[in-house]
């Protein structure tokens, strides 16, 4: 149950309220799509995500979703979750994929292709994987190399779609000078005044006068095509005729942070409070909320955040997960440090860590838990998770788990010295004896 639990935080695309369609960018991927790769960047805020969720939707075709972590910088956990997600699309295939287990790390590459063969005859025709997040893959990470090879093993019928801030990697640019992957950037993904204006109107319902034309001229000469800064400018703007500092219109983050501050000092502190207790949590299930707040409310303010399309997102799977933008997810957890005092922000992700391992999210809960050096606690649920980790190959993942903790409080619990030895010893047997 716990896994199936992750996999819907992590392998579950959002749910969309209703959304602009943006008919010049899908005919952008219709033309991207017919090489294996497409690679879409911009800066944080652009509209990716929102982007291809509703391009898939739109052309009805079916998908694997996958938003990446730091954790996902072994590729065995990568591997592992892509199996997870497979299970779920393609249920009938009752044979497991393969585990990268230590055997096969010298043969990565060849790994890779079975795997990606494999996976790809379980999968619907015309599916489309996603990658989400690619900028939070470490640049240390063995994926980025493994990736070329997933790529080649696609059948003509399947593209695998990668959103990230940054560029591809030096590893995946040969991809590019083989005519296997199609770029759309930061100048292809901004709003153009059009879309910005259909933007403008599905938020503040204005019409087609005079008028309104020259409120979308000056909210886009504010703000450019940053899909993020016209819905926060929109809000900001409703009850102030203040307009944007001319010293933060430079940097997305500076505006972000700007605005986010102006519109949540107009929200009721019972939601303020919600929203900065709940920004410990990387996706967050209406239990989890109510636990955090003691709100019974906690799920209809959710809801209305979504419905309102304030930079929260919504995933459905057998429960709700509701996850905040990255921007607005930052800007919170800033506020709630300031906001709360040390040993209440301690105790908070202490809470929410024991709910995420009661849920079955544990590399949610060993993140939490590092933050919090909540060394202790982290212990036990490296304990209770080591077994399962060495058999599903997360070799690197238990190993980095085990080393983020201080070496003192390590020596002091010899079973963390033990699961160390294990992750090394089909590596470097004499380090592990």
């Amino acid at each position: 149950m716990g896994q199936r639990r992750v996999s819907l935080a992590k392998l579950t695309p959002p749910h969309l309220p209703q959304v602009v369609e943006r008919t010049r960018l899908y005919r952008v991927l219709d033309r991207a799509r017919r090489r294996p790769v497409v690679w879409i960047s911009g800066p944080p805020g652009a509209g990716k995500t929102t982007l291809v969720a509703s391009y898939l939707k739109a052309r009805r075709l079916p998908v694997l979703w996958y938003r990446l972590d730091e954790n996902d910088a072994d590729p065995s956990s990568f591997f592992h979750y892509l199996s997870v997600a497979a299970k779920t699309l393609a249920p009938r295939f009752r044979k497991p994929l393969p585990v990268l287990t230590p055997e096969y790390v010298l043969g990565l590459p060849t790994f890779t292709r079975r795997f990606f063969q494999e996976l790809s005859a379980r999968l619907p025709r015309r599916c489309v994987l996603v990658l989400d997040n690619y900028q939070e893959v470490p640049s240390t990470s063995g994926l980025h190399h493994l990736l070329p090879y997933a790529a080649q093993e696609l059948p003509e019928h399947m593209s695998l779609i990668v959103m990230s801030r940054q560029d591809p990697p030096a590893a995946m640019v040969k991809l590019e000078a083989e005519r296997a992957m199609a770029l759309v950037g930061p100048e292809q993904v901004v709003l153009s005044k059009a879309e910005a204006a259909a933007i403008i109107h599905l938020h503040a319902r204005r019409g087609g006068d005079r008028s309104a034309k020259a409120f979308v001229e000056g909210v886009y000469r504010q703000v450019g095509g940053w899909a993020a800064g016209i819905v926060l400018t929109l809000e900001h703007e409703k009850r102030s005729n203040v307009s944007l500092p001319d010293r933060v219109r430079d940097a997305p983050e500076a505006v972000f942070q700007y605005l986010a501050g102006e519109v949540m000092e107009r929200l009721s502190p019972e939601v303020q409070d919600l929203l900065l207790r709940t920004s410990v949590l990387p996706d967050i299930s209406v239990s989890m909320a109510e636990r955090l707040t003691n709100l019974s409310t906690a799920g209809e303010t959710l809801a209305s955040l979504h419905r309102a399309r304030y930079f929260t997102e919504c995933r459905q799977g057998r429960e709700l997960m509701y996850q905040y933008h990255p921007l607005f997810r930052e800007f919170l957890q800033q506020r709630a440090r300031h906001t709360f005092p040390a040993t209440d922000m301690s105790a908070l992700r202490k809470t929410a860590a024991e709910a995420l391992v009661t849920a079955g999210r544990i590399e949610d809960a060993v993140m939490l838990l590092q933050t919090a050096n909540d060394w202790n606690s982290l212990a036990q649920v490296i304990l209770g998770q080591a077994a399962s980790l060495i058999a599903q190959g997360r070799i690197q993942t238990l190993e980095t788990w085990i080393r983020s903790m201080p070496e003192g409080v390590r020596r002091e619990i010899p079973w963390l010295t033990f699961w160390l030895a294990m992750t090394r010893v089909s590596f470097t047997p004499d380090e592990a004896y």
